[in-house]
């Protein structure tokens, strides 16, 4: 199966068949004059159509064209390779940009058909942080943060009101030569509000040092034989300026019992206040004569609900 006779190409050319002839199989290698460079495949074959009943070639014939890029030149940058005045087609050379610039662009470039450097030539530009992300509770102390910041710029932050800096925590950031700031994770932490303590009580805090800043909650309880008089708990908020608790402390009452009964025959001796409490004990005594039936000795406990008070046992009698 035959192929037509391979296309002329402009300031180039090919070897022929000695017979001039080509079929399925036969191969053509072009070439350029000097100082032309060969834009395309320089070897094409003769091949079958899809039906199988003729033949054509499986490349276009290539272009010979004079091909020269011009040494580029970048600013805050240089040439890695071995500098010429101008380059031919297909040729490479790299760069590297100086102390303190980045790449935009690839920095590897070819000499492309067109006299042309592909990709384009690249830019060195000073490198840059974007700006930070603030760390929470805090800002930054200039008035207007920038877009960018240049490679050695020192931030520093301040805590925003009701926050102080962490004890050894540097509360300043550094733009370094990769373009990100030095790391800071956590830098302001709440102030603490006054410590809860109330007489009588504990709270859930304990275990804490009592440690309460600002956002925290904490709940109080009396100990035992005595009862809270107010909202149990209460909330570390900021309040005009300050940080403090969102209302008064709750305080701790001591539970009262009744007065004990008064029995036939007998008596008890009386709180010098006649006032009785959780842990107030009495002991009741019989007239001459007579005999103390029961316990001598009540004891003023709370009900089951930690709430009230009442005596453990009922009062003796005397008979």
């Amino acid at each position: 199966i035959p192929c037509k006779r391979p296309e002329n190409i402009l300031d180039g050319q090919f070897d022929p068949d000695p017979r001039d002839k080509y079929y399925v199989g036969s191969v053509v290698i072009y070439r350029c004059k000097t100082d032309f460079s060969l834009i395309g495949n320089s070897t094409i074959t003769c091949i079958t159509t899809e039906d199988g009943r003729n033949g054509k070639w499986n490349l276009p014939a290539p272009e010979c064209k004079n091909v020269k890029c011009d040494r580029p030149k970048v600013e805050n940058g240089k040439l890695i390779n071995l500098p010429k005045p101008s380059y031919t087609y297909n040729e490479a050379i790299s760069f590297e940009c100086n102390s303190g610039y980045s790449a935009v662009g690839s920095l590897h470039i070819k000499c492309g058909a067109n006299s042309s450097w592909v990709p384009a030539i690249p830019e060195c530009v000073i490198d840059n942080c974007t700006s930070p992300v603030l760390p929470p509770h805090s800002t930054l102390k200039e008035d207007i943060p920038k877009e960018g910041y240049p490679v050695g710029t020192v931030l520093t932050y301040h805590c925003i009101s009701g926050y102080e800096y962490i004890p050894g925590i540097k509360a300043s950031i550094t733009c370094l030569n990769t373009s990100k700031w030095s790391e800071i994770s956590s830098l302001c932490q709440g102030k603490k509000c006054p410590a809860p303590i109330i007489q009588y009580g504990k709270t859930d805090a304990d275990d804490d040092d009592d440690d309460i800043r600002l956002g925290g909650n904490v709940t109080f309880s009396c100990v035992y034989g005595y009862r809270l008089v107010g909202e149990a708990t209460l909330k570390c908020i900021l309040k005009d300026g300050k940080v403090d608790w969102n209302r008064e402390f709750p305080v701790c009452e001591h539970i009262p019992c009744k007065r004990p009964e008064n029995i036939l025959d007998g008596q008890f001796d009386p709180d010098p206040r006649d006032e009785y409490y959780v842990g107030s004990v009495v002991i009741y005594r019989c007239k001459t004569d007579f005999s103390l039936i029961g316990n001598s000795t009540i004891t003023c406990i709370t009900t089951e609900d930690g709430r009230n008070g009442k005596w453990n046992l009922p009062a003796p009698e005397c008979k």
